[in-house]
């Protein structure tokens, strides 16, 4: 496999072609396919095969799959390039070490589809999952067609989220509710077009819901929608992913900015359909979410009660947040959203030494 050396937005990556003493046999790509996927690696040589069996298994066969490798120090790399080798739509790229945002805008900027997917190199997707949302995506002229999933983790464990067969618009009173349901995770297949019109992106700076803001810009500009009540996408949670995501807290002042974009969100889609539920909105932009992790990291990264209610006063709640709790956890968040940060600091300490 020859490698390249190419330069994308005042940086240096690798393409990696086939050589041409490949298989006869090798599959070839169209030169228009009606389907981009972009996968994305980071270290996954456990898991990629698998990830990379389920999309040549596909049942719907009009893809590309772009192949972002992002300085494995594993043979992830390798893997990638074996399956490049035997069928031409997939395509290879390497960086150095990036971060998951720049990879999947290395591979969106090489798009040459009608729709973008998105896979995760340690997913894995149904045989028929491009097939269903690309037939659902044509049927009823869509922006964005929504999948329902699996969600296992390690071990026996899993969940599910299963969505309704359902056609909607942005346009309906229920908008809350499709919000809430539908908003979370990139498992989604995109109108590209749309994508690429509005420039649209993944934060780099972020470690943290780095595709939150990316599927907001989308749906801020999208207007018809569709959803499958097929669970034709298994997305696992792994040990070590819950490990990192306690580690990548970054430096409050990047939390902080993450928080106020998401804020500015709610404000901004609130506003634009003011009949509807503001609490499922509120949820469906994670910013509960958002909320523990803020707080859990000012915890440990404050020494004194001083610097814990400074850092605590730059929160301000949009909205009396929705939480199933016991009373003094609601009370203690009435407190934050009423802005009396003396009381909460101390609320936060008198619960973590009981």
């Amino acid at each position: 496999m020859a490698k390249t050396l190419i330069r994308h937005n005042n940086k240096e990556h690798f393409l990696y072609k086939t050589s041409i003493n490949s298989p006869k046999t090798r599959k070839m790509k169209s030169p228009n396919p009606s389907i981009s996927i972009v996968v994305p690696i980071y270290n996954r040589e456990k898991w990629l095969r698998n990830c990379l069996d389920s999309i040549s298994s596909q049942t719907f066969k009009d893809w590309e799959c772009i192949l972002v490798n992002d300085g494995s120090t594993d043979n992830s790399l390798k893997i990638a390039q074996e399956y490049a080798e035997n069928d031409e739509r997939f395509i290879v790229f390497s960086q150095e070490n990036q971060g998951v945002s720049a990879a999947r805008n290395l591979g969106l900027d090489h798009t040459q589809g009608k729709w973008l997917a998105f896979v995760d190199s340690d997913d894995e997707i149904s045989p028929d999952y491009l097939e269903i949302l690309h037939k659902l995506g044509e049927d009823y002229n869509v922006d964005l067609v929504n999948a329902s999933s699996i969600y296992p983790y390690n071990g026996n464990k899993k969940r599910s989220i299963i969505l309704n067969d359902t056609f909607y618009t942005f346009q309906e009173e229920d908008f809350g509710n499709h919000f809430y349901s539908r908003m979370p995770g990139i498992i989604k297949l995109y109108r590209l077009n749309l994508i690429k019109e509005h420039h649209l992106r993944f934060e780099t700076k972020f470690h943290f819901a780095e595709d939150l803001i990316f599927c907001i810009e989308f749906y801020l500009r999208a207007q018809r929608f569709a959803t499958s009540s097929k669970a034709i996408y298994k997305y696992y949670i792994r040990n070590e992913d819950k490990n990192q995501l306690h580690k990548q807290f970054d430096d409050f002042h990047t939390e902080i900015e993450l928080y106020n974009r998401i804020v500015s969100y709610y404000k901004q889609i609130t506003a634009r359909y003011p009949n509807g539920n503001k609490q499922l909105i509120f949820r469906g932009l994670t910013l509960d979410s958002i909320i523990e992790r803020l707080l859990g990291g000012i915890e440990c990264q404050t020494k004194t009660l001083i610097q814990r209610y400074k850092m605590y006063r730059s929160i301000k709640l949009p909205v009396r947040r929705p939480i199933e709790g016991s009373l003094l956890q609601r009370l203690r968040l009435y407190l934050l959203y009423k802005r009396q940060y003396f009381l909460f600091t101390l609320s936060r300490i008198w619960v973590n030494r009981h």
